[in-house]
């Protein structure tokens, strides 16, 4: 008995050890969803609507669709996004749209026009929304 119950511990333990592995959140499903650029003043510099599966992120799908510059360890620009601070991911540029920190730009990710409560290596992909990073400063 103390065996099979090892065997079954051992086996909830492992799929919740893979399970919580990446720590982004990954799409269920299937469907399409838009990516909005926009660059200095708010002007809409590019926009893609593209298609997401299961176990896509979307991180991965911005990647797939643009040239996504995230911050490294050092705060530089980092073309692979490999970085997880203690935020999260955090982008610096997006194709020509790129942030400078000494002029206190960033890129703000919105959510279907609201600005987004989570980052977007933690954000849900779901069919018909909008995803919009534009160049803002503070």
């Amino acid at each position: 008995m103390k065996k099979v119950l090892g065997i079954m511990l051992l086996t909830v333990s492992t799929f919740l050890l893979v399970a919580c592995q990446s720590g982004r959140t990954t799409a269920s499903g299937l469907g399409f969803v838009t990516f909005e650029i926009y660059g200095d003043d708010d002007v809409l510099v590019a926009s893609e609507t593209v298609a997401f599966y299961d176990g896509d992120t979307l991180l991965g799908l911005l990647r797939e669709t643009f040239t996504v510059y995230c911050a490294d360890a050092d705060g530089g620009p980092d073309d692979t996004c490999a970085y997880v601070g203690p935020y999260g991911v955090y982008l610096v540029g997006i194709d020509a749209v790129m942030a400078n920190a000494a002029a206190n730009e960033y890129i703000a990710f919105y959510v279907n026009g609201a600005y987004a409560t989570a980052g977007i290596d933690t954000t849900a992909i779901e069919d018909g929304n909008v995803y919009a990073f534009k160049l803002e400063s503070f």
